[in-house]
């Protein structure tokens, strides 16, 4: 007997899946894709720092309190002082002044920012300026300021200044200046002595000719710088300067007998200090010179030996001449020894 056919289970029935190729298993592989970017997370623009803020600590200082260049000018006592204007700089305006130590000259005073007044004290002052701003700062400076007395004028020839004809430059001091500041104005009226100018208080030149009738008179006007004034009037009486007059002393050799010239002498303050014979002119030992009356009497002794020489014989008067103090008037003679 045939066995029978078997049956086939469904369960050995090829299936499809198996038949038929996956469609992803049978597709053509496909062209290598770039990975899908991811997007970036825009980054945060970095945020400006703040300006930085001055903190009230660095506020600039203002420039240091200075004060100005002051002229204190010499002044006069009874002249009006000119105003002296106080300036300053730097610190906190606006400014007060003061005057910290020393004093002013007595008429002066410190009113807001200036220094005026009339002084009425001379002499040298020391002071120290103080200025203080509003925020209390100070700064000081030593000042100075001289005061001259009043001008003066006293003078020397008032009455009458008898001077010798020939003298030159001591005799002409007609006044004496006192105070005042300089530089000081001179005007003349009247009559100068001939041969004089006018040099400030003082006559310039030499006095050349003799007031014979009257004294030579005039008066002087000076004002200084400031304006102060002064007056004075002088009076010149010019006498004749001295004279001597030469001669001759003459002798026989051997006759025991000298000799005796005989020199007048005239002019000058009317009575001569000395005669001497110069020492360039040698003489005769024991030869001398002697006053008598109006006279130089010029002696030399008997010789024994023939002299002939000239002697030069110089006259002393007791009036100045100048040109410088002490100097006096003088006169010259020649006497001619003759010994034969």
């Amino acid at each position: 007997m045939a066995s029978p056919v078997a049956e086939v289970s469904p369960s050995t029935t090829a299936s499809p899946s198996t038949a038929v190729e996956s469609p992803v298993a049978s597709a053509p592989s496909a062209a290598p894709t770039a990975p899908a970017q991811q997007p970036q997370s825009p980054r945060p623009s970095p945020t400006p720092s703040p300006s930085p803020r001055p903190s009230p600590s660095t506020r600039p200082s203002p420039p240091p309190l200075v004060i100005g260049s002051l002229t204190f000018p010499t002044g006069e006592v009874g002249i009006g002082y000119p105003a002296v204007p106080l300036t300053a700089s730097g610190g906190t305006p606006p400014y007060s002044w003061s005057i910290s130590s020393g004093v002013l000259p007595g008429g002066l005073a410190l009113s807001t920012s200036s220094i005026s007044g009339t002084p009425k004290t001379p002499g040298p002052f020391q002071f120290t300026v103080n200025a203080a701003d509003s925020a209390g700062v100070t700064a000081g400076a030593a000042q100075s300021v001289t005061v001259a007395p009043y001008l003066t004028l006293a003078g020397n020839c008032t009455n009458v200044c008898s001077v010798e004809q020939g003298c030159v430059t001591v005799c002409g001091a007609y006044a004496t200046l006192g105070g005042g500041v300089a530089p000081f104005q001179y005007q003349a009226t009247g009559t100068l002595p001939p041969g004089t100018t006018l040099n400030g208080p003082s006559l310039a030149g030499t006095f050349t000719t003799v007031s014979a009738a009257a004294p030579f008179s005039f008066a002087i006007a000076v004002t200084d710088a400031l304006g102060a004034t002064g007056a004075v009037k002088a009076n010149y009486s010019v006498f004749a300067q001295i004279t001597l007059q030469g001669g001759t002393c003459s002798t026989k050799v051997g006759s025991g007998f000298g000799c005796t010239a005989r020199l007048p002498y005239a002019g000058g303050a009317g009575k001569p200090a000395t005669v001497t014979i110069s020492s360039q002119t040698p003489v005769p030992k024991g030869t001398t010179v002697t006053f008598q009356g109006g006279l130089v009497l010029f002696s030399v002794p008997a010789q024994t030996v023939a002299v002939s020489v000239k002697a030069l014989v110089i006259l002393t008067d007791s009036a100045v001449c100048g040109p410088n103090a002490g100097q006096p008037c003088t006169a010259t003679a020649t006497v001619i020894i003759s010994i034969n």
